[in-house]
Order: structure tokens, then C-alpha cells, then sequence
């Protein structure tokens, strides 16, 4: 799938607007300040998110399913360790633990929750139009691939994926996660129509 330049850099822009509120909320959180940004965005397909090896070591999600003028599925992913290690920062241990139990998922669940109500927020603001969200939900040990398959099966059809890096800097420390938003036939170029005023036709 190719896009333009233009319209890779406003959905860059619409998703980092969303993270920096998203970083704010996390900040009054935890109490301490977190920076969210989003340095890269790829649009692709099932296949193409599949065949990306990197894409492959995301098993750890956030799930949020969407509704309204655009539905899809909203995912804050993780390598194991990387959510391993914000679980330890969010919880305050000295060491990172060796696995996920029960309360640190929950911190996890509570910051996707945040992250993607502030970036589906910002996509609603621009649609001029409220989505209705799902309660987010935790999955491990399941790559990304998986979850977006889930969707796939129990929605049928083609769908845009967009893929955006996440950076956390929190307490001196970075952790990166992928951002993943698949949306229903169309809803990339309802998107791009509403950012840049004009159709936003696929190259």
C-alpha cells in the first residue's frame, strides 16, 4: 500500500497529537513525566504485517475495539520485556520482574486504556464524530499478527493497518511498543479526507 508523503506525515502528526495528551494523563498517573512519540508510521497489510520480523516480537497487547463513522481494532503492543520492564517502572520495583501477574497486567490494561482513548479521541475529534470504544483488554503470548487475525476473522473484508512506533521516556528510561490501529474498508481515506480537506485517494 503507498501512500504520499503529505499524507504519511498528518497521520504522523494526528497520532502523536493523541500521544502527547496520552502522555500527559500517564504523567498525572504515575506522577512522574512521561513523553510519548511517535518517530515513524507505516501503512500496511495483513500480509506485509505478517512477512516484518520486528512486527513478529510484539506479543504483549492492549486490545480496544472500535465503533462509529470508523470501526476497526485499537492494540498498544509490547515485546514480552518491554512490558515487563514498564510494569516495573509503573510499580515502583527495584528489578524487573520475570513475568507478568495479575496487578501488573492491570497497570498495563490502565495505560493502553489511556493511550488509545487518547489517540481514538483525537481520530473522533478530527472525524468530527464520537467513537464508541470497547473495554480495552489484556492479551499475552499472542503476536500481533494474532490479534489482528482475531479481528479479520469475526469481521471479514480487506483492512488498512497502521502501524506507528511508540516511545515511552519515563524516569530517565525508554521503552519502545507499537501502536496499531486497523480500520474498517475505507477508514484510512476518511481519515486522510477529514486531516487534509481534500480525497485522499491510495497512489
Amino acid at each position: 500500500m503507498n501512500y504520499t508523503i503529505e499524507q504519511t506525515d498528518a497521520l504522523v502528526e494526528l497520532v502523536n497529537i493523541g500521544m502527547g495528551r496520552a502522555g500527559a494523563s500517564l504523567s498525572d498517573l504515575i506522577d512522574d513525566r512521561i513523553e510519548l512519540r511517535v518517530p515513524h508510521v507505516v501503512l500496511c497489510s495483513i500480509n506485509e504485517l505478517d512477512d516484518n520480523r520486528e512486527f513478529g516480537e510484539l506479543d504483549t497487547s492492549i486490545i480496544q475495539d472500535f465503533a462509529g463513522v470508523t470501526s476497526g481494532r485499537a492494540i498498544l503492543a509490547f515485546p514480552e520485556p518491554s512490558a515487563r520492564k514498564l510494569g516495573q517502572i509503573l510499580a515502583g520495583l527495584e528489578e524487573t520482574p520475570a513475568e507478568l501477574d495479575f496487578d501488573l497486567k492491570d497497570m498495563l490494561n490502565e495505560v493502553g486504556n489511556i493511550v488509545l482513548n487518547g489517540v481514538l479521541g483525537t481520530v473522533g475529534n478530527m472525524l468530527d464524530s464520537c467513537l464508541e470504544y470497547t473495554v480495552p483488554h489484556f492479551s499475552g503470548a499472542e503476536s500481533i499478527g494474532g490479534v489482528v487475525r482475531e479481528y479479520l476473522h469475526d469481521e471479514g473484508g480487506e483492512r488498512s493497518i497502521l502501524v506507528a512506533d511508540a516511545r515511552f521516556s519515563v524516569a530517565s528510561r525508554n521503552i519502545a511498543g507499537s501502536l496499531v490501529l486497523l480500520f474498517d474498508v475505507g477508514g484510512i481515506e476518511r481519515v486522510l479526507e477529514s486531516l487534509l480537506g481534500e480525497a485522499s485517494a491510495i497512489e
